[in-house]
């Protein structure tokens, strides 16, 4: 039971500071969170992680298009932190 309590209480942190996280923040969030990465979405796990602001652009790609294209790699990823994660880079990119 306590260990439940301790997880509720991460996920709520988590759910109030990824708002106010840079891009680069939320991306080090997701590799706290997903020991093993999925091949697909390591590249643009590793662009957002050189990026603070989603209007940025890594090369030829903007951060927008970086975090849908991770998002749409990241499917395997499950679980609360997983959620809380991808419900807020979908908000960053205008995704409902």
């Amino acid at each position: 039971m306590t260990r439940k309590l301790a997880l509720n209480e991460e996920y709520e942190a988590l759910a109030k500071a990824l708002p106010t996280m840079k891009l680069n923040e939320v991306g080090q969030a997701v590799l706290d969170n997903w020991p093993k990465v999925y091949y697909a979405a390591r590249p643009y796990l590793d662009a957002m992680l050189l990026l603070t602001d989603i209007s940025q652009n890594f090369g030829m790609d903007t951060g927008k298009s970086v975090v849908v294209y991770f998002l749409g790699n990241a499917q395997t990823w499950r679980g609360e932190p997983a959620r809380l994660i991808k419900k807020e880079l979908k908000r960053r990119a205008g995704i409902r």
